[in-house]
């Protein structure tokens, strides 16, 4: 297998889910993964017929694809549990501003995540701008107008 296939065995098997992740597991503890096998770990919901995924797998994988997978998987272990815990941290961090947090949630197109990032750039006090515009200006939202008498300045 060369390192492009496993780079798209990695890409393939991530946008399965949890599909993906059963496979993944079953190639690194080095079963051989047959078609009957392989239709009990996809879920019925995947997308990927069973000969796609099949043929995204099939191939020699020997001991240092085996290595070099289980590498990406710990890493991505490693990375989900990094977000976990900084997720946890917002959350922690956010808890004064529960109410800020609410209204912002409460414009169109704002989620939980944008207003946690308003807060986090602007804070929650907005005596320090001048008026709306001056905000717009400063989170570099405001339209500049160069134009004159019909003559784009750039």
């Amino acid at each position: 297998m060369s390192t492009q296939q496993v780079q798209l065995a990695i890409r393939s098997i991530r946008h399965f889910g949890v599909s993906g992740r059963r496979i993944l597991e079953a190639i690194l503890n080095g079963e051989k993964i047959e078609t009957d096998g392989l239709r009990k770990m996809v879920d019925w919901r995947t997308k990927a017929s069973i000969t796609d995924i099949a043929n995204a797998i099939n191939g020699r994988i020997r001991r240092h694809h085996r290595d070099m997978l289980r590498y990406h998987w710990e890493h991505m272990g490693y990375l989900e549990e990094t977000i976990e815990e900084l997720e946890k941290q917002i959350e922690q961090l956010l808890s004064p501003y529960r109410k800020e947090v609410e209204l912002l949630d409460g414009i169109t197109g704002v989620n939980k995540a944008a207003a946690a990032t308003f807060i986090a750039e602007m804070g929650v006090d907005m005596s320090v701008f001048k008026s709306a515009k001056h905000l717009a200006s400063w989170a570099g939202v405001s339209p500049g107008n160069y134009e004159s008498a019909g003559k784009k300045n750039e």
